[in-house]
């Protein structure tokens, strides 16, 4: 389907309950305001979900996340990978080295748009480049790095002097 403006009416939106009162439902954007109240800084917005099983109420404080856009093949890394410096952004990925063993390369990135922790790269990366995520501030290119295991099965980077 396409991806609408966080503006337009019939965005997608997900509202989940701050303090798990009710479960967490999806839901359209039905009205936008034009017109922003200068006090707030906000503008009103509709929104209409589902709400028969009657866990909503009045004054409920919710989060809600809007689909601003669905981007297919992507590069997305955690915030954490990225290091930003007067070269501008770059990541380090673990590469294969003239040993056999693997290395810190620095590359330059450019950074798109952001959900959650997860920043989109539009060019730098290829999929599949193992990305270092822990440890990359005092790491330098050239580096010999070795993978760590992580709590969720995915492998970081550590950087090890030879």
């Amino acid at each position: 389907s396409p991806s609408c403006s966080p503006r337009a009416a019939g965005a997608s939106v997900q509202v989940t309950p701050s303090a798990g009162e009710a479960g967490a439902r999806g839901g359209r954007v039905t009205f936008v305001g034009v017109a922003v109240d200068p006090q707030t800084r906000t503008f009103p917005i509709e929104i209409q979900l589902d709400n028969g099983d009657g866990a909503l109420k009045p004054s409920m404080v919710v989060r809600l996340g809007i689909t601003r856009a669905i981007l297919q093949g992507t590069v997305v890394v955690p915030q954490e990978a990225i290091v930003r410096d007067e070269r501008g952004a770059s990541v380090f990925v673990a590469a294969r080295g003239s040993s056999g063993g693997q290395v810190a390369e620095r590359r330059a990135v450019e950074v798109g748009p952001t959900s959650g922790d997860g920043v989109v790269l539009l060019s730098g990366l290829r999929a599949g480049d193992a990305v270092i995520v822990s440890g990359q501030s005092g790491i330098a290119e050239g580096d010999v790095v070795r993978a760590a295991p992580r709590r969720d099965a995915a492998p970081r980077a550590a950087a090890r002097r030879p």
